[in-house]
């Protein structure tokens, strides 16, 4: 799409974008309801949740699962779920160990990571002693276990192997940690303080005092934000940069445990006979259910004694789930409306992306003009405006408003109310105030804007008297998309240079990897039915100190046409990336890019992300041998799409499903990388791989490909 694109046909390529059925409409309780429950047949003392995962501790000390089966039967003092789900970290009665059991199979230990012994630097006479565990989290990637113990440290354990990655000497003992999910801060809570630690730096950023207990801590999905609940003052929100403190819970206390919703626009808390949503962006409650009184009335679901609860998402789900007394509840919250400015923000992008590159036919001069910083925070206004009438077309229903009966005299307007809407005043002649209370009306070309609440208002409609075929005008566009310029704080924009910049390494990578293709068809490696995609892209994110970086996108995906993968790509069950004529093609042309114009970008580079997907066909694995060649894999965080899993193939268990096969074929690919690839290989420390899989429900070589995307994080200095 370019900048000479209509206004009409910007919009209806936004609706394309926009699926309508992610995008429920505004009024926030419309549509939850509670999916199903669960009885707990045992008395318990503490529970936790996360995502489908319930694990319970018994009165006895026992941990039984969802199903009342026990999964662990030594006495457990604490314990954490694995966010994948498979495996539970557990610390014994002693406190001094912490065992990694499954969650699959009774009384097996997957691991132990044994406490060292060491000098106490509490003991006045500086004995040494084995520290004893107080409060354990993961990393909401599950790579990483961090524990607190009662020597003042804050150890962080790889799940890779359960190795000491790294030792923060607090000086404190703390009873609840979390992590950021960037890996930035940790905020670690002792009775009515919190610090807020800087984990590069190995250094506490604040300490926040409360005029009560903490009970719990969390951070919210994208790291800005830390929700303490505590006793005396009830759900607080604190920023994680700038340490601003927001108070949620007016006038409530005695918050037990919070949790913020996937996308960040809401945070469900509990009390122990009430559960609570609440909207973040426009401060109002979104959903209530226990004791908690709306409007003065009581609701009827009674609730007792909650302890733990859990928001997340699968797919186009999004569930809250907890306890209460005797059983588990998990209500259907995807009706909730999501962040629209999130969804507003990607779309954007993408069709700025398009915009940012030269025409067809345009000259050098010509496009110096028109892509100018300026021009392209106008073009991104104008397409604000316009996805997010593509958006509230799809979720707003114009039709049977209610029209006031009465017409104002001082400003010649009536008030015509939408059911999910702020009502509009309509400018109409007093003469004619009548024939349109009275005609046939129709509502035409609406134009919405998204305000700061993250609620659509609409700014311009035509309304049609069909009765007698006059139209009349509203319109509250407060703005001129001509005066808008780059610096405006309202528009979030990459600088153009940085994107001119990407979009030349674009085309030369383009062509450097299609003479590496031509070389590879000469040799008869490859034919013409191999085709090699290149993306490059250009983020804003923010560091440790709140301070904007960039960090720089790169993405290599091959497809082979239906019918030529046996030649070309993967065979059935094949998965070593050698076996792959197209799969090393790419990963030659990767390799070529790093060691040239991308290899600063290496060096640059904070930390490099390297996602690699692996695929799958239908056609049924049954049994493949495998033999440890791409590494040996145990209950190993990968994601499935983008559903955090874990895996495990060993030469024990083989490859016995497409999922397996997937992995490995991703597995083999970070192996080969690892090994041929010297930048990477030379800055392996800062290198960090992530696997992903997708299977296809349809059998075909066409759905055996690999995908590599590098992030290089603060790559852009």
């Amino acid at each position: 799409m370019n900048f000479r694109t209509s206004g009409q046909l910007l919009l209806t390529a936004m609706i394309v974008l926009l699926t309508p059925a992610t995008l429920p409409a505004q009024p926030d309780t419309e549509g939850i309801h509670e999916r199903s429950s669960f009885s707990i047949s045992n008395d318990y003392s503490n529970m936790k949740i996360s995502k489908f995962s319930v694990i319970y501790l018994s009165e006895d000390h026992m941990l039984y699962n969802l199903m009342n089966r026990a999964v662990y039967d030594s006495p457990v003092y604490d314990f954490n779920i694995n966010p994948t789900g498979a495996s539970i970290a557990v610390v014994n009665k002693n406190a001094k160990n912490i065992v990694i059991v499954s969650n699959r199979e009774k009384n097996v230990i997957l691991a132990t990571i044994k406490g060292d012994k060491k000098t106490d630097p509490f003991d006045e006479k500086g004995r040494n002693g084995t520290p004893s565990v107080t409060a354990m989290t993961y990393s909401s990637d599950a790579r990483e276990i961090l524990a607190a113990n009662d020597f003042g440290e804050i150890i962080t354990y790889s799940t890779d192997g359960y190795w000491t990655a790294s030792v923060i000497e607090a000086g404190k003992i703390y009873d609840h940690i979390a992590v950021s999910p960037n890996g930035y801060y940790i905020a670690a809570a002792h009775g009515s303080e919190m610090d807020i630690w800087d984990v590069d730096a190995a250094d506490i950023k604040r300490i926040v005092r409360f005029a009560g207990k903490v009970n719990h801590v969390t951070f919210s999905p994208d790291s800005r934000e830390i929700a303490v609940s505590c006793d005396t003052s009830g759900l607080q929100i604190v920023n994680a940069i700038d340490h601003h403190r927001t108070e949620v819970t007016k006038g409530i206390q005695n918050v037990r445990q919070a949790s913020f919703h996937p996308d960040g626009k809401y945070i469900a808390y509990a009390k122990a006979d009430s559960i609570i949503v609440y909207n973040l962006i426009n401060h109002r409650r979104a959903f209530s259910a226990g004791s908690i009184r709306i409007k003065g009335e009581p609701l009827d679901i009674p609730m007792s004694d909650i302890m733990a609860l859990n928001f997340h998402s699968n797919n186009s789900t999004t569930t809250l789930s907890h306890n209460t007394g005797d059983k588990v509840v998990f209500w259907d919250m995807s009706s909730l409306p999501p962040l629209y400015r999130s969804k507003l923000s990607e779309e954007v992008d993408k069709l700025m992306s398009d915009w940012i590159r030269q025409m067809d036919g345009e000259s050098l001069e010509e496009y110096r003009v028109r892509v100018t910083d300026d021009n392209a925070a106008r073009q991104k206004a104008m397409l604000l405006d316009q996805a997010a009438t593509a958006i509230a077309t799809q979720v707003i229903a114009l039709e049977d408003p209610f029209i006031s009966e009465e017409y104002d005299m001082e400003n010649h307007t009536i008030d015509i109310k939408f059911e999910q809407l702020d009502a509009i005043k309509l400018e109409v002649p007093e003469e004619e105030f009548q024939e349109v209370r009275e005609g046939d009306l129709s509502y035409e070309n609406p134009i919405y804007t998204l305000d700061d609440m993250d609620e659509f208002q609409l700014v311009y409609l035509e309304v049609v008297n069909r009765t007698t075929d006059k139209t009349y005008i509203f319109d509250e566009r407060d703005y001129i998309i001509e005066d808008i310029e780059f610096e405006d704080d309202d528009i979030d924009f990459i600088p153009v240079a940085m994107l001119q910049t990407v979009n030349m390494e674009m085309e030369m990578l383009q062509q450097q990897t299609q003479e590496i293709m031509e070389e590879k068809k000469q040799e008869n490696v490859i034919t013409d039915k191999t085709a090699i995609t290149i993306d490059t892209e250009i983020e804003s994110d923010f560091d440790s100190d709140g301070n904007k970086i960039y960090n720089y996108n790169l993405g290599y995906q091959y497809d082979v046409s239906e019918g030529f993968s046996y030649q070309e790509d993967f065979g059935p069950g094949k998965f070593i990336v050698t076996e792959s004529n197209a799969a090393m093609t790419m990963l030659e042309a990767i390799r070529t890019a790093l060691a040239g114009d991308m290899k600063k970008y290496v060096d640059q580079a904070k930390s490099i992300e390297i996602t690699i997907t692996g695929s799958a066909d239908a056609i049924p694995v049954g049994r493949i041998l495998y033999d440890g060649s791409c590494g040996e894999y145990v209950e190993t965080p990968y994601y499935a799409k983008d559903e955090l899993s874990s895996m495990t193939v060993t030469d024990e268990t083989d490859i016995r499903n497409n999922e397996q096969l997937a992995f490995i074929r991703a597995a083999s690919v970070k192996v080969w990388l690892e090994n041929n690839v010297e930048e990477l290989r030379a800055n392996s420390a800062k290198c960090v791989y992530n696997y992903r899989t997708e299977v296809s429900d349809v059998r075909g070589g066409e759905f055996r490909r690999i995908i590599v995307n590098i992030k290089f994080r603060d790559a852009i200095k």
